[in-house]
């Protein structure tokens, strides 16, 4: 990742509900990767094709997991945007219905 990488969640996403972004790495791994650690067992991303747009990269697949304090499970599609630059992941955007899987 860039020190600056801009980070968006779906706009259905708990974890940002606000739709703001959260910038840089250690934004993302305090704000995210950690509760998805801590708070699914287990959290699985599963892409499935992926698009070629030069500095950008389409990416489909599905979210499956059980979350921990309910037992709930969660099976949704998604669509990642991933910006790159100079190797580097840019910028990142999520589109995804997760439905009520907390």
């Amino acid at each position: 990742m860039t020190p600056d990488i801009e980070w968006r969640e779906a706009e259905s996403n708990p974890y940002q509900m606000s739709g703001e972004p959260w910038i840089g790495p250690d934004a993302i791994v305090t704000n995210l990767f950690v509760r998805l650690v801590e708070e699914w067992d287990p959290f699985v991303v599963t892409p499935k094709t992926f698009h070629d747009a030069g500095d950008t990269v389409i990416v489909e697949g599905r979210y499956t997991g059980v979350y921990k304090a309910t037992g709930r499970t969660q099976d949704a599609q998604f669509c990642h945007i991933w910006g790159i630059e100079g190797g580097k992941v840019k910028s990142f955007q999520q589109y995804t219905d997760c439905g009520d899987a907390t």
